[in-house]
């Protein structure tokens, strides 16, 4: 019989964990503060710790420091209702098998603890691990929007993630149902704006055998598949009005039938909405039911372009340079402080979607270990180049022709990938004068 200690300061939360544990045959011990537990570990290990976070004396970031001391194999689960970005790297960086955001339903610790108990446990959990991780940020504008997801993964409220295309929006719905109690069942994914008109309707619902031409077999749709996980929907403001209605029917009664079925199917999924649309504006134009904008509406989540969070775009491309080094053999491992500067002032219309394709083929493409400005796209130096100039004419400032000529001579150099001799001959001058004009600039 495995034993758990459960540590939590509130003890009506102790003696419900206790009770539901105890009813699913494990032995279970109860500790009122970290310290005293900590004095148990050592004379009697257990099989797992379920632990709170916020306790007065030790708190539990103190007290996981000490526990893997004494065993560094130990298995722990938190349990907290102050979660952030930053203590779930700490957690799941410092050995914790898993994290439970509250609130939550006490009923659900079976869930977790069926997993944790699980053969296959080591094996998902490091998939479990990249996944719960996957949102790279540090701008404040991103980190506000995680820690408000956070407080809410774990409850049945409908989620809507608005942003341009490219933002991270389906990354964000990812991050969410990862980092739920839905975690261990499915994620499933519908792009709103991509099915087809005929079989939308099918696609989502399901339909039985014979339910129109072309239905040789039963099939389920993605609103069953997606039963005790996550129903991810993109795109949401493509939505046909005749499945806004029928989404609309089973949001309020968790119930449906399939395409051309009698039988009600019961279902429990997890609703994440996301568009690049203005859904009011959609309202107002009659395009999009107010009923069902206010249903899904309930908790939002705005993702800021890239441009307007540039703090990101360092830490997203040391992330995809090693991601791309771990699928492929390129030399290319970080980035020097010039190229950096360079893609910090490009207005990233694309978002991060275009930052990962244009470090992926710099990477791809340069025979260096650090990309240099020559190494990046054309058009990503040629629209810094021009930026530069612009703001050099529009500026109400007088500025000295030294400045407008260094930077003339940069963007030759960066076009002509820093040949010297082409680009002396370019710009008319011999190879001597502009190795004096590259000291004297210190470019």
């Amino acid at each position: 019989m495995k034993k758990i200690f459960v540590i939590d300061d509130s003890i009506p939360t102790l003696k419900l964990i206790h009770k539901i544990l105890d009813n699913s045959g494990y032995t279970v011990f109860e500790f009122s503060d970290a310290s005293t537990a900590l004095s148990q570990i050592k004379t009697q290990a257990p099989d797992l710790i379920i632990m709170d976070i916020e306790m007065p004396k030790m708190n539990g970031l103190e007290a996981l420091q000490l526990m893997k001391r004494i065993d560094p194999d130990l298995k722990v689960v938190i349990m907290t209702a102050y979660a952030d970005l930053e203590k779930i790297h700490y957690f799941l960086e410092n050995g914790v098998i898993d994290f439970i955001a509250k609130p939550f339903s006490l009923n659900e610790i079976n869930t977790v603890l069926a997993h944790v108990f699980s053969d296959e446990n080591d094996k998902a959990s490091q998939e479990l691990y990249d996944k719960r991780l996957s949102f790279i940020c540090k701008s404040p504008e991103i980190t506000n929007c995680i820690d408000k997801a956070l407080k809410v993964c774990n409850s049945d409220l409908p989620i809507l993630i608005l942003g341009e295309n490219g933002t991270g929006k389906e990354i964000l719905a990812d991050f969410i149902h990862y980092n739920s109690l839905r975690k261990y069942n499915n994620m499933i994914k519908v792009n709103c704006a991509a099915i087809p008109g005929d079989l939308a309707e099918s696609e989502l619902f399901g339909h039985e055998r014979g339910a129109f031409t072309g239905a040789v077999d039963t099939r389920q749709g993605k609103i069953e598949l997606s039963n005790k996980g996550t129903l991810f929907l993109d795109e949401i403001g493509d939505l046909s009005p005749n499945l806004q209605t029928k989404l609309l029917r089973v949001l309020e009664y968790k119930k449906y039938e399939r395409v051309g079925g009698k039988n009600t199917i019961e279902t429990d999924f997890r609703l994440i909405c996301a568009s690049n649309k203005n859904l009011n504006d959609e309202v107002e134009k009659g395009n999009f039911r107010q009923d069902l904008f206010y249903r899904i509406n309930t908790v939002t989540l705005k993702i800021p372009p890239l441009r307007e969070r540039k703090s990101d775009i360092e830490p997203l491309i040391h992330h995809f340079l090693k991601q791309y080094r771990k699928k492929f053999m390129v030399t290319a491992e970080k980035i020097s402080k010039e190229a950096l500067a360079i893609l910090e002032k490009y207005e990233w219309s694309g978002n991060v979607r275009e930052l990962k394709n244009v470090i992926e083929t710099t990477a791809s493409l340069t025979v260096n270990d650090t990309i240099q400005p020559c190494d990046l796209p054309r058009y990503i130096y040629d629209t810094e180049s021009r930026n530069t100039f612009m703001n050099f004419f529009e500026s109400d400032e007088i500025v000295p022709l030294d400045e407008l000529e260094k930077a003339y001579i940069k963007s030759a150099l960066r076009k002509l990938k820093g040949n010297k001799k082409k680009t002396a001959e370019k710009l008319g001058i011999s190879e001597k004068t502009l190795y004096n004009k590259l000291s004297k600039y210190h470019i």
